[in-house]
C-alpha cells in the first residue's frame, strides 16, 4: 500500500473538497425546499421533517463500530501497521454490522406490526413510506463502514466528494418523483437513491484506490480481536445515542407535543443554522482520524497544545456562523421560502445559535476523547446530557412552545456535558478545564461588536418588505457583520493555522 501523504495535507484537502462540494449541496437543497413544501402541504412536509428526523436513530444499528474502524485503522496508519491488519479490522466489523443490521430489520417488523395500525390518522400516511425509507437504509448499512475505512486511511477528499454527489442524485430522484405525484413516496425516492449511490462509490474506490485494505472473507464473529471492538463499539453507541437524542429528539418532540404545522415551521426557522452546524460537525469528523494518529505519536503537553489549537479553530468558524445566522436568518426564511409565518421569530433564532455553538464545543471535546482513547467518559457525558436536556425539553417545549426546545440544549451543554469533558480533557493533557475553554472566551469577549451589529441589523430585516429590501439586508447587512467580525478576530486568527487563508495584507 502507498504511503499515505502528511496528516496535514490530508486534511486540509478533505476540507477544501467538503467545502466546495458543500457549497454545492447546499444551494440544491435550498432550492428545492420551497417547491418541496408548496408541493407536499406545510403538514405532509411536517411529517416529513419528523420521519427523516428518525434515520439518526437508525444509524445506532452499527452498535458503535463505525466509529471504532475509523479509530483503529487511522491509528493503526499512525503506528505504520500493515494492510493487513487494517483489513482484518474492516473484516470484522463489516461481519458482525451485518448481522446487526438483520437484527434491525427484524426489530422494525415487529414493532411495525403490532404498533403500526394504531397510529393516530395524522401520521397514517407516513408509515408505508416510512417502512420503505427504513428497509432500504438498513440493507445498504453496513456497507457504510467503507466510508469509515476511507477515512480512516486517510482519504477524505474522494469520501466528501462521494456525498455530495449522493446528495446530488437524492435531489434530482426527489424533484422528478414530486413532478410525478408521488408524494411523500418521492422523497423516500430520492433519500434511497442518494444511500444507494454513495455505498457503491465508495467500494469501488477503497477496491480501487487500497485494494491490500479491501475484505476479502468472512471472518468468525468470536475471534480474540472482536471482545475489545465489541466493548469500545458500546460505548461509542452509548455517546451516539446521547448525540441522537440531543440533536434529532427537539423536531420530535415538537412533532408529538404540538403538531406537524409546528415542526415544520421550526425545521424552516432552524435550517439555515442547523445545516451550518450539521457541516461543521462533519469537520469535526474529518479531523477524528488525525487526532487518532497524533494521539499514538504525541506526548501529553504536545497534545494540550493540539486541543488548545482546535478549539481557537473552532470557536472562530463556529463563531462567524452564528453571529451571521443571528442577523440575516429572518431576511434569509422570508427571501427562502417567501412566506411571512413560517419564521418562528427572533427568540427562537437566538436560542437556537447558541445551542449551535455550545453544541460544536461539546461534540469537539466528545471527539477529543474518543480519538484519545476513551471509551467510556465521552459517552456516559453525552448520555446523561441527553437524558437530561430530554427532561427540559419536554417540561419547556410545554411551557414556552417550540423556543423552549433549543433553550433545553443550550442549558443541558453548559451544565452536563462541557463541564465533564474539559475536566477529563485537562487531567489527560496536563491542564486545567479553564486554561482549555479559555480560547472560547477570548473569541466571546472579541465577537461583542460582531453581535452588536448582528442585533441591529437583525432588529431591522423586520422593517424589510418585498424580496429586494429583504436581499439587501442579507446582501449588505451580512457584509457588514462579516468585516466587524473578521477585524476583532484578527489577533485570534493570526495564532492559528487559518491565517495561511488571510490575504497577505491581514496576516500580519
Amino acid at each position: 500500500m502507498t504511503p499515505p501523504p502528511p496528516r496535514s495535507a490530508r486534511v486540509l484537502q478533505g476540507l477544501g473538497v467538503q467545502t466546495l462540494g458543500q457549497v454545492l449541496v447546499l444551494a440544491v437543497t435550498f432550492l428545492i425546499v420551497p417547491y418541496t413544501l408548496d408541493t407536499l402541504g406545510e403538514d405532509r412536509f411536517g411529517l416529513w421533517v419528523v420521519a427523516f428526523g428518525t434515520v439518526a436513530y437508525l444509524a445506532l444499528a452499527d452498535l458503535g463500530l463505525c466509529a471504532v474502524t475509523t479509530r483503529e485503522i487511522a491509528q493503526g496508519v499512525g503506528r505504520r501497521e500493515p494492510p493487513e491488519r487494517l483489513r482484518e479490522a474492516l473484516e470484522r466489523s463489516l461481519h458482525w454490522v451485518a448481522w446487526f443490521s438483520v437484527a434491525g430489520l427484524a426489530l422494525f417488523a415487529m414493532v411495525d406490526y403490532g404498533w403500526g395500525s394504531r397510529l393516530n390518522p395524522e401520521w397514517a400516511p407516513m408509515r408505508e413510506p416510512f417502512a420503505a425509507m427504513v428497509i432500504g437504509y438498513l440493507l445498504v448499512f453496513p456497507l457504510s463502514l467503507f466510508a469509515s475505512a476511507l477515512t480512516g486511511l486517510g482519504d477524505l477528499g474522494f469520501y466528501w466528494l462521494a456525498v455530495a454527489a449522493q446528495q446530488l442524485l437524492g435531489a434530482a430522484v426527489q424533484i422528478l418523483l414530486l413532478k410525478l405525484g408521488y408524494g411523500l413516496w418521492a422523497m423516500v425516492g430520492g433519500f434511497l437513491a442518494g444511500q444507494v449511490l454513495v455505498v457503491v462509490l465508495l467500494v469501488v474506490r477503497l477496491a480501487w484506490k487500497f485494494p491490500a485494505c479491501f475484505p476479502r472473507r468472512v471472518p468468525s464473529l468470536f475471534q480474540p480481536g472482536s471482545r475489545p471492538m465489541l466493548a469500545a463499539g458500546a460505548w461509542s453507541s452509548v455517546s451516539a445515542l446521547g448525540n441522537v437524542v440531543l440533536s434529532g429528539l427537539d423536531v420530535l418532540i415538537l412533532g408529538m407535543m404540538i403538531d406537524p404545522a409546528a415542526a415544520t415551521v421550526y425545521a424552516l426557522t432552524t435550517r439555515l443554522p442547523g445545516t451550518l452546524s450539521r457541516q461543521l460537525l462533519q469537520v469535526i469528523g474529518t479531523l477524528m482520524p488525525s487526532l487518532a494518529e497524533a494521539g499514538a505519536e504525541r506526548s501529553p503537553a504536545a497534545m494540550g497544545r493540539t486541543l488548545v489549537t482546535l478549539f481557537l479553530c473552532q470557536a472562530i468558524m463556529v463563531g462567524f456562523g452564528a453571529v451571521l445566522v443571528l442577523g440575516v436568518n429572518e431576511a434569509f426564511v422570508k427571501v427562502w421560502v417567501a412566506r411571512h409565518d413560517v419564521y418562528g421569530g427572533h427568540a427562537l433564532n437566538t436560542w437556537f445559535v447558541a445551542a449551535m455553538f455550545l453544541r460544536q464545543w461539546q461534540a469537539m471535546t466528545v471527539q477529543m476523547l474518543f480519538s484519545l482513547g476513551f471509551n467510556k467518559l465521552g459517552p456516559l457525558g453525552t448520555m446523561a446530557d441527553g437524558i437530561v436536556t430530554a427532561g427540559l425539553m419536554a417540561a419547556f417545549v410545554g411551557t414556552f412552545g417550540i423556543v423552549g426546545a433549543p433553550m433545553a440544549s443550550a442549558l443541558g451543554a453548559i451544565f452536563v456535558s462541557l463541564p465533564i469533558n474539559l475536566a477529563a480533557l485537562g487531567r489527560t493533557v496536563g491542564s486545567s478545564a479553564a486554561a482549555l475553554a479559555a480560547p472560547v472566551g477570548e473569541w466571546l469577549l472579541r465577537s461583542l461588536p460582531a453581535f452588536t451589529v448582528a442585533i441591529a441589523v437583525a432588529y431591522g430585516s423586520g422593517f424589510a418588505n418585498g424580496v429586494w429590501e429583504r436581499l439587501g439586508v442579507l446582501v449588505f447587512g451580512g457584509a457588514a457583520i462579516a468585516v466587524v467580525y473578521v477585524a476583532g478576530m484578527l489577533p485570534m486568527l493570526r495564532r492559528t493555522p487559518l491565517a495561511r487563508f488571510l490575504p497577505r495584507v491581514l496576516r500580519g
